[in-house]
């Protein structure tokens, strides 16, 4: 057994007790096609495994008068009973009309199914004319359709070296921010082979520039935000390296207290070179 539920119940005046409402489901769904639950409150929570006082609650509910509801019959009253000389078997009042509501609904949906073959149909006929065209001797009407292939194959090509591109420009790309966002601005762009190639050049070069090596990186650019401004023009200037390297400085510290000591030793022994090289301060 089963019964279609409609969302209007939450709109009612059984909404307002929930007990009332899951009960008054159970019964659309035990009744027969008359609309008829001859059950006793305790086979119904038997079989529905809701407890026998909240059936019980729910049927004397049901059965009362409501000014609010949306039918006048019987005074707004849900269910009534099959045998006034017994407490138990009910008829749902207003079951022809829900009922009647299913009926509509399946109509609907039945119709929406063979609205939307109808319209699948449609689109495979046109398809099979459209290849039919295609098989016909060679017209000039045959070379715009050619050409217009042509432009959507040469699209679709292009669509894929984007995407396929802009995942190696987020792998070389040395800041992992905003891929959305880069990725918009790496469509907007459309680059071809030979602008992907001269920006990831740029990138190798900017990577060695003192301005993306400052601070651990700090100062590199969004991804988005450099592919706007075309950051790929822009010219970087690389790094020099005047630091005192690892291997010089672990032998100077062999005479020395600490490292800040052997970095001034250090530094104090670049400065001799430098004179003894024959380069002035000045210079």
């Amino acid at each position: 057994m089963y019964a279609k539920i409609f969302r209007q119940i939450y709109d009612g005046t059984l909404a307002a007790d929930w007990q009332v409402m899951v009960v008054f489901q159970q019964l659309l769904i035990l009744s027969d096609q008359h609309g008829v639950v001859d059950m006793t409150p305790e086979a119904i929570s038997r079989i529905t495994n809701i407890p026998c006082d909240i059936i019980s609650h729910g049927l004397i509910k049901l059965a009362e008068p409501d000014p609010y509801s949306r039918t006048a019959k019987n005074e707004g009253r849900r269910i009534e009973l099959l045998d006034p000389s017994r407490p138990w078997g009910w008829q749902i009042v207003n079951h022809r009309y829900y009922r009647d509501l299913t009926s509509r609904a399946d109509r609907n949906e039945k119709r929406r199914i063979e609205i939307s073959s109808q319209r699948q149909a449609k689109k495979v006929k046109k398809s099979n004319m459209s290849q039919s065209v295609l098989n016909v001797p060679h017209t000039d009407t045959d070379t715009d359709t050619d050409t217009d292939i042509n432009k959507r194959l040469k699209t679709l090509a292009q669509k894929e070296f984007c995407a396929s591109s802009f995942e190696e420009f987020w792998e070389q790309y040395p800041r992992k921010k905003s891929k959305g966002q880069a990725e918009k601005a790496w469509l907007k762009i459309k680059p071809d082979e030979q602008l992907v190639a001269r920006i990831f050049a740029k990138i190798e070069q900017a990577k060695k520039s003192g301005d993306w090596q400052k601070d651990g990186g700090a100062y590199i650019p969004y991804p988005a935000t450099w592919l706007n401004a075309k950051g790929w023009e822009d010219e970087y200037a690389e790094r020099k390296d005047n630091s005192v390297t690892a291997h010089n400085l672990r032998l100077i510290k062999q005479g020395c207290e600490n490292e800040d000591d052997a970095k001034a030793k250090a530094n104090v022994q670049r400065g001799d070179n430098r004179l003894g090289s024959g380069i002035s301060a000045k210079d």
